[in-house]
């Protein structure tokens, strides 16, 4: 009996230490549960913990912010049927996938308790016994609604832009094939131009010319670009070389505007033989800013060789007419003198004869004139001459005419002026022509103011007239061949428009300046600066 006794004992205190050892496990196991639940309760991410059937068994802080039920509300009810879950599978087959790899990932949709739907990004961890038979679930839900919503803007917005990009792209690709068309026919055109055509950048520098250019310079293309575009030769009618400021590309550059060539220039061939060119000259601009100069300029051989024939049948066909015509006025002038006894009508008539005969000398005179310029054999020969003298002169010959006009002449000539060393033709010219047009458009009892001095080695010409004005429309022409303003018409029907022509042309020859200013309705000033010269040569062809 005692015996079995120590035999209960000895197993009643064996049964106590394995309680104590369980009751200490199971506190450090509680211990552990604790400290997980309160670092699941610290995440942000709504933490559930379901059985196997799916009813709730843990429900962290991360989930009442998610989803914004309590725990104590949950806890024992099914999570799908209180979240209303939507997968992109069944049910079965996510918790087949979880039970034969152990966790699952994707994305559900989930109602939250104020009936918002969120889209949440759900992983699912098995859990296990110590026998490995499973026990619980373990889903850890991160709110993704509002990336969702920014992927979906993010995608929106691309889909958007690659539309774009992709319309871009078909309207650039359109765009490309115009300009290369374009460039296409631009470059066909340039090369098949009938002018020769250079091309220079902003500096000035050659960056083109055309086939038809080659041709013309006897040149390559090659051999200039990227040369200053005074490599090319360019000379006056004389040979002298065209100093670059008078040069239309020069001007073009930088005044910023389209220059014609006023003079007849030459262009000199590699082979040092030249030909006379028409220039024309416009600037490249692109935004308001001049990128360069297209230069283009056209072989003038034939017309001058034509010009020259016209100018030599004009220069005979006045020769020829001013020897009758002289005879025929010096015959009138006779008939008229008085020596012979006229009747009234016969006086009448021959008076109109011997002004139709003036004006017909005065043509004569003024075509003489041009043929030599033109042609090259009109000459400066200076001479020592009294610029006075022939000023009064001029004012001698025309004093009939003065008078019945009454018009009033005033002078201004410094009593000291000296005698200047000048060409005589040149001065009688532009003496004659300027008061003569004056004296002629100026009404009765108008005025007429004559001014002369000298400015160091320049004979200053001032001729002011009371007359009837040049209208502003036609002041840019008054310098042209055979024009005539509108207004000078209806006063002086006969007129030709050769004088102011002729007198610019030769002042300007003799490196002298001509101008004018005027008003209509109120009167008219010219002014000459011409410089003292010597002999100058008749330029060469």
């Amino acid at each position: 009996m005692d015996k079995k006794l120590e035999e209960l004992e000895d197993e009643g205190a064996l049964r106590t230490d394995e309680l104590r050892t369980a009751n200490r496990i199971l506190k450090a196991q509680l211990e552990m549960l604790k400290e997980q639940s309160e670092l699941i309760n610290l995440a942000y991410d709504a933490i559930i913990v379901q059985d196997i059937s799916g009813t709730i068994m843990g429900w962290n802080v991360g989930a009442e912010k998610v989803y914004g039920w309590k725990e104590e509300e949950v806890l024992g009810k099914h999570t799908h049927e209180l979240l209303k879950t939507k997968f992109p599978e069944t049910d079965k087959a996510i918790l087949d996938v979880v039970l034969r790899e152990g966790k699952w990932e994707g994305e559900l949709l989930h109602t939250r308790r104020d009936g918002r739907e969120i889209v949440v990004a759900s992983r699912w961890v098995l859990q296990k016994d110590k026998l490995g038979n499973p026990v619980s679930i373990i889903k850890i839900n991160r709110d993704i609604t509002e990336k969702k919503k920014l992927e979906e803007k993010v995608a929106s917005y691309t889909r958007e832009l690659e539309n774009r990009v992709a319309e871009r792209t078909r309207e650039l690709e359109h765009v490309v094939s115009e300009v290369a068309m374009d460039a296409a026919k631009n470059k066909a055109i340039f090369e098949s131009i009938g002018d020769g055509v250079i091309v220079v950048n902003e500096e000035g520098k050659i960056v083109r010319i055309n086939p038809r250019g080659e041709e013309m310079m006897g040149v390559k293309a090659i051999d200039l670009i990227g040369q200053p575009y005074t490599k090319i030769a360019l000379e006056m009618e004389n040979g002298e070389s065209v100093p670059e400021a008078e040069r239309p590309l020069y001007n073009t550059l930088s005044q910023k505007k389209t220059v014609l060539s006023q003079s007849t220039y030459y262009l000199v061939r590699k082979d040092k033989t030249r030909f006379p060119v028409a220039m024309i000259s416009t600037p490249i601009e692109i935004e308001g800013r001049i990128i360069g100069a297209i230069d283009a300029f056209r072989d003038i051989t034939r017309e001058k060789e034509i010009d020259r024939a016209k100018s030599e049948f004009i220069s005979i066909a006045s020769h020829q007419l001013r020897t009758p015509l002289t005879t025929l006025s010096w015959y009138t002038e006779s008939l008229l003198s008085g020596r012979e006894k006229l009747t009234p009508r016969q006086s009448e008539y021959l008076t109109e004869i011997k002004g139709a005969t003036a004006r017909l000398l005065e043509l004569v005179a003024s075509l003489l004139n041009i043929s030599r310029i033109e042609l090259g054999t009109f000459s400066l020969e200076s001479k020592v001459i009294d610029v006075v003298k022939i000023c009064r002169e001029i004012q001698a010959d025309m004093k009939t005419t003065i008078k019945k006009k009454k018009l009033k002449i005033r002078e201004s000539f410094p009593k000291d002026l000296p005698v200047m060393k000048l060409d005589m033709d040149l001065v009688r010219v532009v003496f004659q022509n300027l008061f003569s047009n004056a004296v002629k458009y100026t009404p009765k009892n108008g005025f007429i103011y004559i001014g002369i001095e000298r400015v160091k080695n320049n004979l200053i010409i001032k001729m002011q007239d009371s007359g009837c004005g040049i209208p502003k429309n036609d002041q840019k022409n008054m310098f042209n061949k055979f024009f005539r303003a509108e207004n000078s018409k209806i006063l002086d029907p006969n007129g030709n428009g050769l004088g102011l022509y002729i007198t610019k042309t030769i002042v300007e020859y003799a490196k002298g300046k001509i101008w004018f200013e005027s008003e209509e309705n109120k009167g008219t000033t010219f002014f000459v600066d011409l410089p003292t010269i010597e002999r100058r040569k008749k330029p060469r062809n």
